[in-house]
């Protein structure tokens, strides 16, 4: 995965209601999807189809921390190893949580600091997946 930032102007208007969508979404204005896609005027497969590889990035919290969402083989250290490799790329972890494994797999998502990272945040996440067990790796937000 590669991530770009663009201005806003060089891109469809899409985008923008797609994280306008999110606004509402988590103020609270919106309990579901349905009224907030009518509200900015985008349909719901347009909402889901973009939400989750749209994101803003806000003055003063652009680098501070990541959110991904990993899903892993129920291994004993498997995660102990990717929070090692996390830190050893100058990443600070600071939530962890886990689901109860089912069928040997287990849903796991970590939020991270990035601020002294030493490599891109896409060779962060190229080098989790590499590791045996891990099934996917996404990310779920970028902020402060």
């Amino acid at each position: 995965m590669k991530y770009l930032v663009i201005d806003m102007d060089l891109l469809p208007d899409v985008y923008e209601k797609v994280l306008r969508v999110k606004e509402l979404l988590a103020s609270g204005r919106y309990q579901g999807v349905t009224e907030a896609t009518k509200e900015v005027g985008i349909s719901r497969s347009t909402y889901y189809k973009y939400k989750d590889g749209v994101f803003e990035l806000k003055q003063g919290s652009v680098g501070k921390m990541v959110n991904i969402s990993m899903k892993l083989l129920h291994v004993e250290g498997l995660l102990a190893d990717i929070l090692k490799f996390i830190s050893d790329q100058g990443g600070n972890v600071l939530t962890i949580h886990q689901d109860l494994p089912i069928n040997e797999q287990a849903n796991v998502s970590v939020v991270f600091d990035i601020s002294n990272i030493n490599v891109e945040l896409n060779s962060i996440l190229d080098g989790i997946k590499k590791h045996n067990g891990v099934f996917t790796v996404q990310l779920i937000s970028i902020g402060a």
